[in-house]
């Protein structure tokens, strides 16, 4: 499969209520908090926190896209090459022009080119975004916001990372 990218969003969810169950092998690091060290972020400020997430409690952060350069909110993992892992987030458009995620080698070689979901959320529903891919790398950058040139506000909340057959 590799080079072969599905993107699927699925599942609205306005307040559901419960918190977000992750599986037994997430490799993301605090993914309900993107305030985390672990996250790397570029070109954005806060908006403002302790906003609604998909389960209606109060700790999603809302980011501002502020450059024309790249914005980014990475995380460096480390996966086995040739298998196939599948990445989850929940998404919140706001008023951005685009919404993008990506991966790349810690190189910054593209592994799957950074791929809009702008079209697949709206300002006020948040859409659970999951793709799978197969990575030729060990070391990688998942980005789930990943953007060149937009403007706006936008959320992301709730990354997961695990081997596709864990799903």
């Amino acid at each position: 499969m590799s080079g072969v990218i599905q993107l699927m969003v699925s599942q609205k969810i306005a307040s559901a209520g419960g918190s977000r169950e992750y599986t037994a092998g997430n490799l993301i690091l605090f993914p309900e908090d993107l305030n985390n060290a672990v996250w790397n972020k570029g070109y954005l400020a806060v908006s403002s926190t302790g906003n609604t997430d998909p389960f209606g409690g109060s700790t999603s952060i809302k980011y501002n896209n502020w450059s024309s350069t790249r914005t980014t909110i990475r995380q460096t993992v480390t996966v086995t090459t040739g298998v196939e892992y599948t990445l989850t987030f929940y998404a919140k458009k706001g008023t951005t022009t685009d919404m993008r995620w990506g991966v790349t080698n810690t190189l910054n070689q593209v592994i799957v080119a950074s791929t809009s979901y702008l079209s697949q959320t709206t300002q006020d529903v948040w859409e659970l975004v999951s793709v799978s891919f197969t990575s030729a790398s060990t070391n990688l950058y998942i980005f789930i916001a990943y953007d060149h040139g937009s403007t706006g506000t936008f959320e992301v909340w709730g990354a997961n990372l695990d081997l596709t057959s864990n799903y």
